[in-house]
């Protein structure tokens, strides 16, 4: 159907990517337009700069980061190890622009907590998660796991039982904490 809603949307969603794509063609890699979304996979260090224009643009009025979370490649790619993926929601403009990073193992990635204010505790979770540390966060300390717990769980190296277990000891009155005792000779196997 010619000229319905959905085809408008999608021809402003094309033409805000050609727009991001001109302007900005040292900052955005390459874009996918899937239905009412926008996916950019940037530079790293062009995040903070995208970010503060598609919030103070009236072109973008990305005023929320919806949601912030991250992939471990390690398993599948030997370029970077993790993808970070901030999803942004413009209420007035009914579109969702979503800004792809790559960083390796040992990068940081940039902070946006003094942008949004929603970025404070994501970027928190992304690190508890997966280790991936932010440059200029004010408050990065764990969220999701104890304080004392080593590792990050969703790194795709972290054993699917973890280092440590913990019982209640009926002799002792108490819960402990100790290494996990797996019945099987070797946790890491060569197949």
């Amino acid at each position: 159907m010619i000229g319905n809603k959905n085809d408008n949307s999608a021809n402003n969603l094309i033409k805000i990517a050609f727009l991001l794509k001109t302007v900005f063609p040292k900052y955005i890699r390459s874009i996918l337009i899937i239905k009412t979304e926008i996916y950019l996979d940037i530079a790293p260090k062009s995040l903070v700069i995208l970010c503060q224009i598609m919030k103070n643009s009236n072109l973008f009025l990305c005023k929320s980061l919806t949601d912030l979370w991250g992939v471990d490649y390690i398993l599948y790619t030997k370029g970077p190890r993790f993808q970070i993926n901030y999803s942004f929601e413009s209420l007035a403009l009914n579109q969702r622009i979503i800004l792809r990073t790559f960083l390796h193992e040992n990068d940081r990635g940039l902070s946006l907590s003094n942008i949004f204010k929603s970025a404070n505790w994501l970027e928190r979770e992304v690190w508890d998660m997966y280790g991936i540390w932010f440059t200029n966060h004010f408050d990065l300390r764990r969220i999701l796991t104890d304080y004392g717990f080593d590792g990050h769980p969703l790194r795709k190296d972290f054993p699917l039982s973890g280092y440590t277990q913990i019982r209640y000891s009926d002799e002792e009155q108490r819960i402990i904490i100790e290494p996990v005792n797996l019945s099987q000779e070797s946790r890491s196997f060569s197949l």
